[in-house]
């Protein structure tokens, strides 16, 4: 079988004559390409090269993030939505839902003598913006993310993380603490905002658009220059710069200011360890229910959880092949 899997500047796999790329995070030759997937919006998993592209499929809400929030010309894209049955000449690729963040689709490519999954980021847990992961039965490969792929990373339940969030919010409040969360635009900002909603919270300008674009409703305040605000408020930015000086110039703000950061990353106090992907119980799960016959992993802890597949579970699992040059685990 004419089969070849590697990760080279994305997920790229060769089969039946044909060529497909997901997810290209660096710049590529598109000529080379017959089919280039795109599984969401975090620019860590596309490139502007993406534009050129002969055949791009995606979501409508990760076109409309690619396009209205960083300015890609895209042109005669396959939108697609979770669910959906793209069937090809060659292939088919059936669309799941990911759970990673508003958009965020897992694709199964079907063709005639082989099924091949490919998760892009997922999370399996439901949150106030979106549903968990679909699973993902009986493909004969998978390619699965492994970004929290240690031990170490199990994650409480989401909804003890929303009262905890919440108990430190008005903890501040009640001292007369200004309070900013920091998490990435696309994600946190979405979940955070359907949270804080009841504290009408301003939000820094990159979650603010897009907030706009992939909600009913903004559900909290775009960030005015210079506003002075009398009492305590409640902040959603982006994880970017010195975010105490930030709004301290912003609001002209004088009372101490409580920065909280939202990531799987958290290991202090001063963080809470809300994540948009599968924790490690969750990946092993994941990969069990999957029945893949073989299983590749890639993004973060993937050599941790490979080696973790194949010992502890006897599953046929590896780190996905590489190009030189290409970092795909630590």
């Amino acid at each position: 079988m004419d089969l070849k899997i590697r990760f080279s500047g994305g997920v790229s796999i060769e089969h039946n004559g044909l060529s497909i790329l997901v997810d290209p995070y660096r710049r590529f030759d598109a000529s080379k390409y017959d089919y280039v997937l795109i599984t969401h919006g975090h620019t860590d998993h596309f490139t502007s090269a993406v534009s050129k592209a002969r055949n791009l499929v995606l979501t409508r809400q990760t076109f409309d993030i690619l396009t209205s929030i960083y300015g890609l010309n895209l042109k005669g894209p396959s939108i697609v939505d979770v669910g959906d049955l793209l069937v090809l000449d060659e292939l088919s690729i059936r669309v799941l839902n990911a759970g990673h963040v508003i958009g965020s689709a897992m694709y199964v490519l079907e063709f005639n003598d082989i099924s091949i999954g490919i998760t892009g980021d997922f999370n399996s847990e439901d949150s106030l913006v979106q549903r968990g992961a679909d699973a993902m039965h009986d493909v004969d490969i998978l390619i699965m993310e492994g970004t929290y792929g240690n031990e170490a990373y199990r994650f409480r339940p989401r909804n003890q993380l929303y009262e905890l969030i919440l108990d430190k919010v008005e903890s501040e409040l009640s001292q007369g603490n200004d309070v900013v969360f920091s998490g990435h635009p696309l994600g946190k900002g979405q979940e955070l905002a359907a949270l804080l909603r009841r504290y009408d919270p301003f939000l820094d300008y990159g979650v603010y658009k897009l907030n706009k674009l992939l909600l009913d409703e903004p559900m909290g305040s775009a960030m005015i220059p210079g506003a002075d605000e009398a009492g305590p408020i409640v902040a959603i930015a982006g994880v970017q710069g010195d975010l105490d000086l930030r709004y301290r110039n912003s609001f002209k703000l004088s009372r101490p200011i409580k920065i909280i950061g939202v990531t799987g990353w958290a290991r202090s106090d001063e963080s809470i360890q809300l994540s948009n992907h599968s924790d490690y119980s969750s990946l092993v799960k994941f990969a069990l229910e999957s029945k893949a016959k073989t299983i590749y992993t890639v993004y973060g802890h993937a050599a941790s959880l490979a080696q973790s597949l194949r010992r502890k579970y006897g599953l046929n699992a590896h780190l996905i092949p590489t190009n030189e040059g290409d970092i795909i685990s630590y």
